[in-house]
C-alpha cells in the first residue's frame, strides 16, 4: 500500500505543474483530482492489490482532456465545422466507466438570455428516449403476466387497449380492418405500419418529405404556428394558447372520438391516416410515434395508474432519477430541485419560448438530465430493469437492419445498436432535440446527455465520444467504491 506522504507529495508536484498547463478549468479538475486521490487513500483494486496514481494521471490526461475538447467545441463558434450542423447553444456530458468512474459536465448557458452555466444536472425533454423507458416497462408488464399466455404476442384486441369500434378505425387495408390483430412486439418494434401522428399525414410521410414533417401532420402544424408563436411571445398582451405550438394534448379522448383536437389518437384517426397504413402489420419497418402512444395506453390499462406514475414507480425511484418527469405540458409541478434548460430549435429556445411538447408522451414526453440518463443506461446495460435475462435478450432481438453514413443499424424493441466500421459498437435510443443514452457492451461504458438542438447528425460526435473514453482503460476497477469525476 502507498504511504500517504509519499502519496500527497506526488499529487502536491502534479498539482502544481496542472494548474500552470490548464488554468482555465482549474476548479473543476481540482475537484476531480481530490477525488481520485481520495479513491486512491481509500484502499486497493478488485484483487487487493495496490493501485499507483499514474493509471488515474493517464486516464485523466487522455480521456479527460478528449472529452472536454469534444463537448467544448460544441458551442465554439471558432471551431470548424460539418455543413450539416446547426449551432448549439448549450450541451451536456455524461461518460461513465464500469468501475463507476465519471465524467460529467456542461457547456454553454442553461437558458437563453440567462448567465447560469448549463450542467449535467440541468434537466431537458428527452423526446424519443422516452420509448426505451416505455418499453422497458412494457416488457416488465410481460414479465408479470399481464399480458396474457400470449405474451407480447397478444394483440390490441385482445388486451383491449381501445373500444372494438376504434380498433377497426385504427388501420384499414384494402377495405379490411387490421387494427384489432396489431401485437404489442409489432408496435414496440415499429413494425405495424401505423403512419406517424407526428410527422406524417395521409398523403406524404416525413422521408418522402425531405425529413420534414408532412403539412398536415401535428409536427407539420407546428411549425406552421411556430414563428407566430415567437412573436406572440415576445409581445405584450398576447396569449399563444391558440397557436398549435401552445395545445397542451391528451393521448386519446373516447368522449369526443370525431374531434381531431382532443387527442392525439384523434388526431390520428381523424386525419385520413388510419385510412393508408404503409404495409400490413408485421411484414415492414417505419418509425412512428404512434406505436408507443398506444403502447402507453396498454400501461395504464394494465396497471390502473396514469402513465406519469408508472414511470415513477417501475423506473424513476428504483433507479434515483429524482430529476425525470413525464410533462403534461406544464400543468403539474415541477419536482423539487429541478432546474430546466433551453433547447433549441433552431434559434428558438423552446423552455423560454414556452412550447408545450404534450404530444408525444409515451412516445417522447419525459424530462430528464445527463445525470438520470446515465443511471438509466446503467440499469439498461446491467440488465437491472428486468428479473429475468430472457427479457433483456428479446428487448435486444434485433430484426430491422438499416444504416446511416457510415454506421451500421440494427433495430430491437425501444432500442437500436449502432456498429462503426471499425468495430465500435453502442446501444440505446436517441431523441429529436438532440438528448441520447448509449452503452458498450464490450466495455461497459454508458454515454448519456443532450446536444440540445434539432437536426444534429449525432452517430460520429457519439462514435469518437466512446473513442475518447477507451483512453481511460488504464482506470483502476473498484467495485467497493464508485469514484465520481466532478464538474
Amino acid at each position: 500500500m502507498l504511504s500517504p506522504t509519499p502519496l500527497f507529495a506526488y499529487l502536491a508536484a502534479y498539482w502544481r505543474s496542472f494548474t500552470h498547463r490548464h488554468a482555465r478549468l482549474h476548479h473543476r479538475r481540482r475537484a476531480l483530482i481530490t477525488a481520485a486521490a481520495a479513491c486512491l487513500l481509500t484502499g486497493a483494486g478488485v484483487s487487493g492489490e495496490p493501485i499507483s496514481v499514474q493509471p488515474v494521471e493517464r486516464a485523466f490526461d487522455e480521456a479527460g482532456q478528449r472529452l472536454d475538447s469534444l463537448i467544448g467545441s460544441l458551442v465554439d463558434a471558432a471551431q470548424p465545422r460539418d455543413g450539416d450542423w446547426p449551432r448549439i447553444h448549450n450541451s451536456a456530458l455524461v461518460v461513465e466507466w464500469p468501475s463507476g468512474m465519471r465524467y460529467a459536465r456542461g457547456v454553454g448557458f442553461a437558458r437563453a438570455g440567462g448567465r447560469e452555466p448549463m450542467t449535467a444536472a440541468h434537466v431537458f425533454p428527452i423526446a424519443s428516449v422516452t420509448k426505451t423507458m416505455t418499453a422497458a416497462i412494457v416488457l416488465q408488464l410481460w414479465e408479470e403476466g399481464r399480458l396474457g399466455s400470449r405474451g407480447l404476442d397478444a394483440t390490441l384486441a385482445e388486451l383491449e387497449v381501445l373500444d372494438r369500434r376504434t380498433l377497426n378505425r385504427l388501420a384499414v387495408l384494402d377495405g379490411v380492418a387490421v387494427g384489432p390483430g396489431i401485437t404489442v412486439r409489432q408496435l414496440l418494434g415499429h413494425r405495424t405500419g401505423l403512419r406517424d401522428v407526428l410527422l406524417d399525414d395521409a398523403n406524404v410521410t416525413s422521408e418522402t418529405n425531405g425529413g420534414d414533417p408532412a403539412p398536415g401532420s401535428i409536427g407539420g402544424l407546428f411549425m406552421r404556428d411556430l414563428d407566430q408563436h415567437i412573436a406572440c411571445v415576445r409581445a405584450p398582451h398576447c396569449d399563444p394558447a391558440r397557436f398549435m405550438t401552445s395545445r397542451a394534448w391528451q393521448p386519446w379522448n373516447a368522449a369526443r372520438p370525431s374531434d381531431r383536437y382532443a387527442g392525439t389518437i384523434n388526431f390520428y384517426l381523424g386525419n385520413g391516416m388510419a385510412t393508408v397504413p404503409l404495409f400490413r402489420p408485421g411484414s415492414g419497418y417505419s418509425y412512428s410515434d404512434t406505436n408507443y402512444i398506444l403502447l402507453g395506453l396498454l400501461i395504464e390499462k394494465l396497471t390502473g395508474q396514469p402513465l406519469r406514475q408508472a414511470y415513477i414507480d417501475r423506473l424513476f425511484a428504483p433507479l434515483g432519477m429524482t430529476s425525470s418527469f413525464l410533462s403534461d405540458g406544464g400543468n403539474t409541478p415541477l419536482p423539487r430541485g429541478v432546474e430546466l434548460a433551453d433547447f433549441y430549435l433552431g434559434e428558438v429556445p423552446g423552455t423560454t419560448s414556452r412550447l408545450n411538447l404534450s404530444f408525444d408522451w409515451a412516445g417522447g414526453g419525459v424530462m430528464s438530465s445527463a445525470l438520470d440518463l446515465s443511471r438509466f443506461g446503467r440499469a439498461l446495460a446491467t440488465g437491472r430493469l428486468f428479473r429475468r435475462p430472457e427479457t433483456q435478450q428479446a428487448m435486444l432481438a434485433w430484426h430491422h437492419e438499416s444504416s446511416q453514413g457510415d454506421l451500421s443499424v440494427h433495430r430491437g424493441l425501444g432500442v437500436s445498436r449502432y456498429t462503426t466500421t471499425d468495430g465500435i459498437d453502442f446501444i440505446g435510443h436517441a431523441g429529436y432535440w438532440g438528448a441520447f443514452v448509449y452503452y458498450e457492451p464490450a466495455t461497459g461504458i454508458v454515454v448519456s446527455g443532450t446536444l440540445d438542438q434539432v437536426g444534429v447528425p449525432m452517430g460520429p460526435w457519439l462514435t469518437d465520444v466512446y473513442r475518447a473514453a477507451h483512453a481511460s482503460s488504464v482506470m483502476p476497477v473498484n467495485k467497493s467504491r464508485a469514484c465520481d469525476f466532478p464538474q
